[in-house]
């Protein structure tokens, strides 16, 4: 019995890496297939100068330096709440796991694991949401 419970996992893992590389694989090709498009668009030149200079740089992959936005530079406590969200979603996520191979006598750690997990996902998404609620600017009271 322990295994299967070993080997799961194991495989589940495989075919995860395999999917994400079929999808990776795709994506690569439509970026091929897009850069080619802006190549022509490029060379063909019946276009405004700043089109073209944007078309260039998405091209070669040089951009010119834009100076920083005083208001636009990451926080840092912000990347601390995200990095101890990785943290406690990838812990919890493990203990959850391995308490569920384990069995009924670690239902207790099983649910310890799947706080932490949520705990973790919580603290993750945190700043993207305080990212898109800056982004729509204050809200209008209903009337």
């Amino acid at each position: 019995m322990n295994e299967v419970a070993l080997i799961v996992p194991i495989v589940a893992i495989g075919l995860t890496f395999g999917f994400l590389m079929f999808v990776a694989s795709l994506s690569s090709k439509e970026k091929q297939a897009r850069m080619k498009l802006l190549e022509e668009a490029v060379k063909q030149g019946n276009m405004d100068a700043d089109t073209r200079q944007r078309l260039i740089e998405a091209v070669s992959g040089r951009r010119q330096a834009v100076p920083p936005v005083p208001g636009n530079a990451p926080n840092r406590m912000m990347r601390l709440v995200l990095f101890i969200g990785w943290i406690a979603l990838l812990v919890g996520a493990a203990i959850a796991i391995l308490a569920g191979i384990e069995g009924r006598s670690y239902q207790d750690s099983l649910f310890g694991g799947v706080v932490v997990a949520c705990v973790g996902f919580a603290l993750v998404t945190y700043p993207f949401v305080v990212r898109e609620l800056e982004g729509r600017g204050p809200a209008k009271a209903p009337r």
